[in-house]
């Protein structure tokens, strides 16, 4: 039994050694042939990659491990979506634009003849990749990179949060316990803007209990029912598009020494059975069967205790 380990170990750590790590800033292609025969087959990419590929000369595989070759597109800051195709000459492996969706993962596997991907190594191929992806818009220009900031006394803290990341003319309507006077015509603008999204800081009264507030186009609405906020539960809560439900936002309690904490969000607000599979330089060994399950408002934390 014990050889039996020792086997293992040195096959696996074989195995490891076969792949080698994603550069920063680049998009890899791990592309599979039945026949196993690579001789010819490059890659062309286009949109959002650094470089700029000839049909005639294609990117050539950097490199060839247990799945088969494998291709690396330098990406541009901020890229989101890259087109390929895998060819050699004009023979083209598929029918059509194939796209890496960089918002789900900068590593990309697919097999020849077939347009349907995994963005990590073992998973299912069932993401059809002929699908151009949806651009994320940008935020506001002025407070794209903001970093978040902590909510000033005195004020009740809204935020909106959109899939599509795209904020502008939507404003807040509030009454009740603000010092604010706002028309429904002349709502108020977003405070700022962040990586949770927009956000407005609505002014309280002395003593302030409740605010209603609705978050609007115009006349459109969204989620579409008036909301109120209770002032006992917190002064900060999030309000995501089309979502009949707010959510109160608590304070993360500060990340303590020698963690790291990986924040989580889910739209639909369901975590429960999502876990966290975490190695390299962590002091904690977490099998993909027993994945790490410390869930606390959506934040995983791993330590050489993680369970």
């Amino acid at each position: 039994m014990k050889k039996l380990a020792t086997l293992l170990t040195v096959v696996l750590a074989a195995s490891a050694a076969a792949q080698t790590s994603l550069p920063a800033n680049v998009a890899r292609v791990h592309y599979q042939r039945a026949d196993n025969a690579y001789a010819g087959w490059g890659l062309h990419a286009w949109e959002d990659t650094a470089v700029t590929v000839d049909w005639a000369k294609p990117l050539a595989p950097v490199g060839q491990d247990d799945w088969g070759a494998y291709f690396d597109i330098p990406l541009k800051a901020g890229a989101q979506k890259v087109g390929f195709i895998v060819h050699k000459g004009d023979q083209k492996d598929h029918n059509v634009d194939l796209w890496i969706d960089v918002t789900k993962g900068r590593e990309l596997f697919v097999k020849s003849g077939s347009t349907l991907v995994a963005y990590a190594k073992g998973a299912p191929l069932n993401v059809d990749a002929s699908k151009t992806p949806v651009a994320q818009a940008a935020p506001a220009k002025a407070a794209a990179t903001a970093p978040a900031q902590g909510v000033p006394q005195g004020v009740l803290r809204v935020r909106y949060l959109r899939p599509d990341g795209k904020y502008e003319g939507w404003g807040l309507h509030a009454w009740e316990d603000t010092t604010a006077t706002v028309e429904w015509t002349k709502p108020l603008v977003p405070t700022g803007v962040d990586a949770g999204g927009a956000y407005w800081d609505v002014p309280l009264k002395a003593g302030a209990a409740r605010v209603g507030f609705i978050v609007h186009k115009g006349d459109e609405k969204d989620p579409g029912a008036d909301m109120f906020a209770d002032l006992t539960k917190g002064r900060e809560v999030l309000v995501t598009s089309g979502k009949a439900d707010f959510a109160y936002v608590s304070a993360d309690p500060p990340v303590p020494a020698g963690m790291t904490r990986i924040n989580y969000y889910r739209p639909d607000g369901k975590y429960e059975g999502w876990g966290l599979h975490a190695w390299e330089d962590t002091t904690a060994t977490v099998e993909w069967t027993k994945p790490s399950t410390r869930l606390a408002a959506a934040a995983l934390e791993c330590t050489g205790t993680c369970q």
